[in-house]
């Protein structure tokens, strides 16, 4: 752990060899390094007093700078310490390091998670799970299979002796679906044709071509090979890239102390204030949309992921493009303006990163410590108009019982509270979900890896507004037998008649006479 003296130390150490610098730019951080070291403190030019701005310019460079701030903080915040940023941003750049590091690493050790690291690495697994209701004695059954090559699953439920079962297999090429109670025939579609095939169904009136789009789009998420991996890591690494040197292009200056509460205590914190120009983020969105443009493959795949959900805004990239050059000539065409991150570091870790946007409207973000940096920490969201929206973690550990509370509340002063329990040695968990105070959903059970293969979740009680609606057993393994495929008849169901779906719908209701 730093402390003030070794963080002035880290401060007035010369630079190693930066990749991201141009011999110019080296030679002129090199200078700036000496002065660094002489009797006199390094000064500052004072930032001249900004001309008042029309306020159509000042919501776009507060919408795209805001945006700007977002990716800042989840990006940088996990960028590992490399040297490649002049001293000042090191220092910062380390502090968000250690900070998300060493939250990460006592909470793997809270839970246990190494223990669990590489169950599925083979890609294979095996998912039975068994619950039994309060309802009319429903019980019900799932069991899932996955190999590289296929996926199956099995859906079973009973209900006052009346049975109900599914089989569904899938591959690269089809999905088979097998109801052996209901019919005694295979409905199946063809992954490889049913762009066009699905299509007979729109025209049926069974479908409509919004809901229809959406159905392909899942299709192709679920093909392997609609990215590959090397695809997805040249587009992060190109993402990251961007954002290093939008980093590194923006102004890192030291900024007042601040005393905030750290680890219980009232404590004198350094700050630093990260500079941003309207003409660094100008360039910061237009290498962005370089990195869309180069990997629109794989950005259409993962945004197919999330169509079912209507999360499609990267559906429509020409669209997008179109907004990033609107917000590039906007922000070159303003005067210097410029947004400012500020950061409080203590003991080597962040303490408080704050941001002022347009009409007092700011993000204050709070990291008080505990057992570790980020287990007592609020972030807060203020706008112009003084309404608040306010997410909050607490935590302490007692014994073996580690216990955390995350609560979110907006400027109605309407709240959602989520509460675990877990015991350490144990494996005891609870999970609470409260909404303004009073308990909504309620899970209390146990989880064991009771071999190197498996793990048990154990469900003793699934509450919902206090009254129990479940309980029953998870058994996950990373082992998986032989998948079968359904056989006997089989009717393509996406080139049905209207009189055969009619048909098929008839052989279900009769089955349960």
């Amino acid at each position: 752990m730093l402390d003030e003296t070794n963080e002035n130390i880290t401060e007035n150490t010369a630079e190693t060899q930066n990749p991201y610098l141009s011999q110019n730019e080296t030679d002129a951080q090199d200078t700036v390094n000496q002065e660094s070291t002489s009797s006199e403190a390094p000064s500052f030019s004072p930032i001249p007093e900004e001309p008042v701005k029309k306020s159509s310019n000042k919501v776009v460079i507060g919408v795209v700078i805001g945006a700007v701030v977002a990716a800042l903080l989840l990006l940088v915040a996990v960028l590992a310490f490399t040297g490649v940023f002049s001293n000042k941003k090191a220092t910062v750049l380390k502090a968000l390091g250690a900070t998300f590091t060493e939250s990460g690493d006592y909470l793997k050790e809270v839970y246990g998670t190494e223990q669990y690291e590489g169950i599925f690495d083979s890609k294979e697994y095996t998912i039975d799970s068994e619950f039994d209701t309060d309802y009319y004695g429903l019980g019900i059954d799932v069991s899932m299979m996955q190999k590289e090559e296929a996926r199956s699953m099995h859906i079973s439920a009973d209900m006052m002796g009346v049975e109900m079962a599914a089989n569904i297999y899938t591959d690269d090429k089809e999905i088979v679906i097998e109801l052996p109670e209901m019919i005694d025939y295979l409905l199946t579609i063809n992954r490889e044709t049913m762009d066009s095939d699905i299509q007979n169904l729109v025209e049926m009136g069974m479908l409509d071509q919004e809901t229809v789009d959406e159905l392909v789009a899942l299709n192709e998420g679920t093909d392997e090979d609609a990215i590959s991996e090397e695809a997805y890591e040249k587009f992060q690494k190109e993402l990251m890239d961007t954002l290093k040197n939008f980093y590194n292009a923006c102004e890192m200056k030291k900024g007042d102390s601040k005393e905030l509460t750290v680890n219980g205590k009232n404590v004198n914190c350094k700050g630093y204030v990260l500079v941003i120009t309207s003409e660094d983020t100008a360039d910061f969105v237009e290498n962005l949309k370089v990195v869309y443009q180069d990997n629109e493959e794989c950005l259409k795949s993962i945004s197919s992921l999330y169509e079912s959900s209507n999360l499609d805004s990267l559906s429509d990239l020409d669209s997008l493009y179109e907004k990033f050059d609107e917000a590039v000539e906007e922000l070159r065409d303003m005067e210097d303006e410029t947004a400012e991150i500020e950061f409080y570091l203590y003991s080597g870790k962040v303490a408080q990163i704050y941001f002022e946007g347009y009409d007092d409207a700011y993000i204050e973000w709070n990291i008080e410590g505990g057992n570790f940096p980020l287990e007592n920490t609020s972030f807060t969201y203020e706008d112009e108009f003084g309404d608040r929206f306010v997410i909050e973690r607490r935590g302490s550990c007692e014994d073996d019982k580690y216990q955390a509370r995350y609560e979110a509340v907006n400027e109605y002063d309407e709240s959602v509270a989520f509460e675990i329990q877990y015991k350490k040695n144990k494996g005891d968990f609870s999970l609470e979900i409260l909404e303004d105070g009073d308990s909504f959903i309620l899970i209390d059970g146990n989880i064991d890896k009771s071999d190197d293969n498996t793990v048990d979740v154990d469900i003793d009680t699934l509450e919902m507004d206090g009254e129990s609606v479940l309980s029953g057993k998870i058994s996950i393994a990373n082992i998986c037998d032989d998948i079968k495929r359904p056989t006997g008849e089989e009717k393509e169901m996406l080139l049905l008649s209207e009189d055969e779906w009619t048909q098929v719908v008839m052989d279900i209701v009769e089955s349960f006479y």
